[in-house]
């Protein structure tokens, strides 16, 4: 990828210009820029605390209506990233047209009652239900998250609050994990909650209508920030801003480079999908640590490799970028691979709890680092006037290939290559080196 913006396709669109020759080009205060971007990463947390709690009550969901790991991997993955990537299409137009920081609280509200749903849901029908519902909730966030912030910051700046989105992401899955984990320790030996208007609950339900209670009140947060101007499209006429509108028609014109952008995007999302929807299977499973101890573990070490690999690559993205070095920040993609491989077989060997988590944590490192560079990358080359759509299109090969797919493949792996069900941490180390 070129590293210059002068070189790159739809630059001329995002190029930072002085405030006298483009009105539209001023970009709002750092403290008002990063307050916007501090709602977002809350809405991203909690975005990620209810995709990613099902990870932690697998074991229960599993004995309550009987599913083997590939079932539940269906509703961990398909029955939530079809609807996402389905509905992606047209967040990302609205993105483009309508307001965003409203887009964003609707959003958080509908996979909030959805969460709320997964725990109410009486079979696995329902059950898959509300979890398609969490997916079309989210799929109104990401799209409209970061073209919010990159109307907040100008263009050689914006890798380091994107990476801070990233940064919540991963934020959210530790804390999914932790915070479950906590739930369900202090609730160990309780078979149910009485919650009122609903009941006697068992346990794994109760977590899920809890997180989702706390959503809906959190969608207040984003409203406490007004929508920001949109930038790179003052100076375009009607004609080329109606031109730069049609995504599908910019990106045919550069078909090796989206292909490859993307391609990339879903094979990084499927293994930090795997992984993260796993792990705690394998702690408990494989090393058998009490599944509250699992999550507060799990919990501790996302927030240590992936948070910190997320904000280094906001970094590295940046500085890549201003330094016009070649392929820009693509180069720090494919300087992670080699260290997500050497986590993968440090998973596959270890002999002990110990090494299978310092094998999670390298891997984890860097693919958050891959993670965060991934919109910014996007944000380099396309007009300004399609950034929901350029990200709503790239959430619906990720989600379809990487989050669909990634828990499954795994599943798989465990269930029909080793047909061992104690075998799920080398599954892990295969598909990470694979």
């Amino acid at each position: 990828m070129p590293s210059t913006n002068a070189d790159m396709p739809g630059a001329q669109l995002d190029m930072p210009v002085a405030p006298a020759q483009c009105p539209d080009s001023r970009y709002p205060g750092a403290g008002r820029a990063w307050y916007i971007a501090f709602c977002l990463f809350a809405a991203t947390v909690l975005a990620y605390i209810d995709r990613g709690i099902i990870a932690l009550l697998i074991p229960d969901i599993k004995q309550a209506f009987g599913l083997t790991d590939t079932s539940i991997s269906l509703i961990q993955g398909i029955a939530f990233s079809i609807p996402l990537s389905i509905a992606a299409v047209p967040a990302g137009h609205w993105v483009d047209r309508f307001n965003r920081r409203n887009m964003v609280a609707a959003g958080i509200i509908v996979w909030s009652l959805m969460t709320i749903g997964c725990g109410l849901a009486g079979t696995v029908t329902q059950l898959f239900l509300a979890r398609a519902g969490v997916g079309a909730g989210e799929a109104l966030l990401i799209p409209a998250a970061y073209s919010i912030v990159a109307d907040c910051f100008a263009p050689d700046r914006r890798g380091r609050p994107m990476a801070v989105l990233v940064a919540g992401a991963s934020m959210g899955g530790a804390l999914s994990s932790f915070l479950a984990g906590v739930i369900l320790k202090l609730l160990d030996g309780r078979k149910a909650v009485d919650v009122a208007l609903l009941g006697s609950l068992e346990v794994w339900r109760f977590v899920f209508v809890l997180f989702g209670l706390c959503g809906v009140a959190f969608a207040a947060l984003v409203l406490t920030f007004r929508e920001p101007v949109r930038h790179g499209m003052g100076e375009l006429t009607t004609q080329k801003r109606a031109e730069g509108q049609k995504f599908l028609g910019f990106a045919r014109r550069h078909p090796a480079l989206f292909s490859l952008m993307y391609l990339l995007v879903a094979c990084n999302v499927l293994i930090a999908t795997a992984l993260n929807s796993w792990v705690m299977v394998a702690l408990i499973r494989v090393y058998h640590v009490p599944s509250g101890d699992a999550g507060m573990i799990i919990g501790g070490v996302k927030v240590a490799a992936n948070v910190s690999g997320a904000i280094l690559g906001g970094f590295v993205g940046d500085a890549l970028i201003a330094r016009r070095l070649p392929f820009g920040r693509l180069a720090a993609w494919f300087l992670s691979l080699p260290m997500i491989a050497a986590g993968g077989l440090c998973m596959y060997l270890a002999p002990a709890s110990t090494y299978f988590l310092a094998g999670f944590i390298i891997a984890g490192i860097f693919t958050a680092i891959q993670t965060s560079v991934t919109y910014p990358m996007i944000y380099d080359v396309v007009p300004a006037s399609t950034r929901g759509q350029s990200v709503g299109y790239c959430m619906v090969f990720s989600n379809i290939i990487g989050t669909g797919l990634g828990t499954t493949i795994l599943a798989s792996i465990t269930d029909y290559v080793f047909r061992d069900d104690g075998k799920v941490a080398q599954s892990m180390g295969v598909l990470t080196i694979g």
